[in-house]
């Protein structure tokens, strides 16, 4: 799976769009829970920093948002524990014979 680092995220998010891709940010609160999320093709996801997350004009040049369901009492994930987990979501959903 394709990972790309880069130094304005808002302009990358913009390329990305240009190019036909849905980019979604990863949210604790907000956006739509992992296990019904439905995504397109060409999906890219946008990962904030552990304390702060992303950051606003990155999270509204998005087309959506997903969140991973978390057990009562637990606030956040390591950011690397959460690529993973969407990661395979993603990649598990695509794949599949119904994806």
């Amino acid at each position: 799976m394709p990972v790309v680092r880069v130094t304005n995220l808002a302009r990358a998010i913009e390329r990305l769009q240009e190019g036909g891709f849905w980019l979604y940010a990863a949210e604790g609160a907000d956006g739509t829970d992992l296990s019904s999320f439905a995504p397109p093709g060409r999906t890219a996801i946008v990962l904030g920093s552990e304390e702060k997350g992303i950051r606003r004009l990155a999270r509204e040049r998005c087309d959506g948002a997903v969140r991973i369901p978390m057990a009562p009492g637990a606030e956040s994930l390591n950011v690397s524990v959460a690529a993973g987990i969407l990661a395979y979501s993603i990649r598990k959903s695509l794949t599949s014979p119904t994806g």
